[in-house]
């Protein structure tokens, strides 16, 4: 069983919802999403957390690395984004192994994300 099917679209879209509203109040971060929709981006974020749970793959890392060109994020933002979502994913239920997995996954998209 992937962990899509054990815990559903609606816990993860609510898991992505919780996140952004963590994200846009992140003195470190909140300055990255204030010319964007965040209900596209909270869409594309939830394709990718249906992906690295064991989902169809929707994003070719190419996508990712040039959604995330130009923004300049660096190691320190990423990481607060990552806390971010761990806390969001364990607020929402998820198994810490279980999220520990998601974490992981999202953590091999860090050269692509921040250029290093």
């Amino acid at each position: 069983m992937t962990l899509i099917e054990k815990y559903g679209m609606v816990k993860s879209a609510r898991v992505i919802q919780d996140f952004y509203a963590d994200v846009v109040k992140d003195p470190l971060l909140r300055d990255l999403f204030r010319t964007v929709s965040i209900s596209d981006l909270a869409e594309h974020q939830a394709d990718v957390l249906v992906m690295v749970m064991g989902g169809a793959r929707s994003h070719s890392d190419r996508v990712i690395q040039h959604a995330h060109t130009g923004l300049r994020i660096n190691a320190a933002q990423f990481d607060a984004m990552i806390q971010h979502l761990r806390r969001r994913l364990l607020s929402n239920g998820f198994d810490p192994v279980d999220t520990d997995q998601i974490i992981t996954s999202y953590r091999g998209y860090q050269p692509i994300v921040t250029g290093v």
